[in-house]
């Protein structure tokens, strides 16, 4: 018996009209804009705390770095004895008091050294290096902020005296050779640093306040009786992912080793 089509069906069945193509069209294409659109949300907030997340990364590191070597330290000092031919101030670097100081960046700034600091001389043994009379020899220090490129560095300058001496003298980053590493870098986008010194006792230590109200001209104490050392560096941070902050400060209160 031969086979006969259902007119019935083919009678019922018809397809989306014109408008009715244009309206799922158009409820499509929102609906991709929207999914398109939170897409791009998640992976700017994505990038934005990750770029975050390496800021405070490093401002952990360079706070490690510095409570770690300043309170290592012997001593501050007024400036360095060894000498520096790569110092901007050319063949040492200037003379530097305590106070309460600040330095901010500048784009047409200098290179403006913040402190210096001595710590022991190794040499290549691991052992500590001796004078005749059994006290140490030491390397020397200098923390300075690059203002210009808004950066802050260490420059080592090693003891010549030391034979065999563990560690290098190193350079600016420009001037770096094999025999002159470059000095090593701290921080960047750094904006300003603060700094205050005390003594053992907890009395703050400045040069620049005479303890003699009859005589302004005598100095006040210097970094022999420093002790303690606050310190803060401020750098940019991302106001997009930081509670809409510009700027992160990062405080430190650092011994030194001899108190």
């Amino acid at each position: 018996m031969a086979l006969r089509k259902d007119k019935s069906l083919i009678k019922n069945t018809k397809g989306f009209t014109l408008s009715e193509l244009i309206t799922g069209l158009v409820v499509g294409s929102f609906l991709l804009v929207a999914i398109f659109s939170f897409f791009n949300i998640v992976v700017l907030d994505g990038f934005q705390l990750q770029e975050n997340l390496l800021k405070t990364t490093e401002r952990i590191d360079a706070a490690s770095y510095l409570i770690r070597n300043i309170g290592d330290a012997s001593s501050f000092i007024i400036q360095p004895s060894i000498s520096d031919v790569n110092a901007p101030y050319s063949p040492t670097w200037p003379v530097i008091h305590p106070g309460d100081n600040v330095h901010y960046a500048n784009p047409v700034g200098v290179v403006e050294p913040i402190f210096y600091f001595t710590r022991y001389a190794y040499k290549t043994d691991g052992t500590i290096a001796l004078k005749a009379n059994g006290s140490p020899y030491e390397d020397e220090f200098i923390l300075y902020h690059d203002e210009a490129a808004g950066k802050l560095y260490v420059r080592t300058l090693a003891n010549t005296l030391v034979a065999n001496n563990k560690r290098t003298t190193s350079c600016p980053p420009t001037a770096a050779t094999a025999s002159c590493p470059p000095d090593y870098l701290i921080l960047t986008d750094v904006t300003e640093t603060s700094f205050a010194f005390f003594a053992k006792d907890g009395a703050q230590i400045n040069y620049y306040e005479s303890p003699d109200p009859t005589n302004p001209y005598m100095p006040g104490s210097d970094f022999p009786l420093v002790e303690v050392l606050d310190f803060k560096i401020t750098t940019v941070t991302n106001p997009g992912v930081d509670n809409g902050e510009t700027e992160a400060v990062t405080p430190m209160r650092i011994a030194l080793r001899n108190g």
